[in-house]
């Protein structure tokens, strides 16, 4: 295979934890000035049915561009009653997004097999010119998962498997050797401690040598310190993006690891590592949808709009009604 076909085919992504697919969607949105996309997703592995068929639906319209079928916007629109059967209607695009994305458990030996088969042939035909994108679970590292853990007496925080999900990521970026990898979790893996050992510096030496001795140097987005990488003295914190510095109008702090394959690392300049630049001025929802048609809830059974705004006034009457023993519960507390 010739250089340039290689370079104008999509980078392909493997997708672990995919959850609904939030993650890789970025990545599949970057489109070249013809049209085509730079990245395409070619395998995505989440256990829970219900997201895994969010994420089933996103492979099924991917394969159709930009350019969705129309019975999906009837859908959307409730045209329809059901969801249309779309193996019927176009069995090859839905065979082909079946075969992308796997309601499976990583850990689990039936999706070891599977995954060991798919990255053997991955890297026959692309060799290391692939990505890897993953959020481990993050229930025993979030604030409100400890918060909640700590009332509960029976719960062995050492015993937590969940806390270890990480080296099924680490088994993977051994087994493929992806030029890039991006690892997503909850700020609260920055404090979170397994024993008495701090979590966060653990998950960074495996991510830094898990696919041996020269392993990936491991990039911060938007560095406080004076360090971009993990190797060059970055700090915990330094992993910290804050979504509302970014002109998203959302409060959401998330850790992100950019690890990149030392092989390439090295040979960057100081302009090729990625970095964010935080916006001056922070952007509210209103200014994202203020300009869009209001919209009101609806009730589930017997829905007008004479039936809502009775339902808002039986609900005013309760909590009128209720304020004093609020009051009183408030003053206890």
């Amino acid at each position: 295979m010739c250089s340039a076909q290689l370079i104008t085919r999509p980078v392909p992504i493997v997708d672990l934890f995919s959850g609904p697919g939030g993650l890789a969607e970025g990545f599949s949105a970057i489109r070249r000035r013809d049209g085509r996309r730079v990245y395409r997703v070619v395998v995505s592995i989440e256990k829970d049915p219900a997201a895994n068929r969010t994420l089933l639906l996103r492979a099924f319209l991917h394969k159709f561009g930009v350019d969705y079928p129309a019975q999906y916007y009837d859908f959307l629109n409730g045209h329809t009653d059901r969801e249309p059967d779309w193996s019927r209607l176009y069995p090859l695009q839905w065979s082909e997004a079946l075969d992308e994305t796997k309601c499976l458990e990583l850990g689990k030996p039936d999706t070891n097999e599977f995954l060991l088969k798919r990255i053997d042939s991955l890297r026959e035909e692309h060799g290391g010119r692939t990505v890897l994108l993953g959020g481990p679970p993050c229930q025993s590292y979030s604030l409100a998962g400890r918060s909640r853990n700590a009332g509960n007496a029976s719960y062995d925080a050492d015993g937590d498997d969940r806390q270890s999900l990480y080296k099924e990521f680490v088994d993977v970026l051994g087994q493929l050797r992806p030029a890039i990898a991006v690892m997503e979790n909850v700020k609260g893996m920055l404090s979170a401690r397994h024993g008495d050992e701090p979590i966060f510096p653990k998950v960074m030496r495996k991510l830094e040598h898990g696919s041996g001795p020269d392993g990936y140097r491991l990039f911060a987005l938007q560095p406080r310190s004076s360090a971009r990488s993990w190797d060059e003295g970055a700090e915990p914190k330094d992993f910290l993006l804050r979504a509302e510095e970014f002109g998203i109008p959302q409060a959401r702090h998330r850790v992100f690891v950019v690890c990149i394959r030392r092989d390439i690392a090295d040979g960057l300049s100081e302009d090729s590592v990625p970095r964010l630049k935080t916006w001056s001025e922070e952007i509210s929802v209103d200014h994202i949808i203020g300009t869009m048609p209001r919209l009101r809830s609806r009730l589930s059974r017997g829905d007008s709009a004479r039936s809502w705004k009775a339902a808002v006034r039986r609900a005013v009457k309760r909590v009128e009604a209720n304020r004093p023993n609020m009051a009183r519960e408030h003053e206890r507390r």
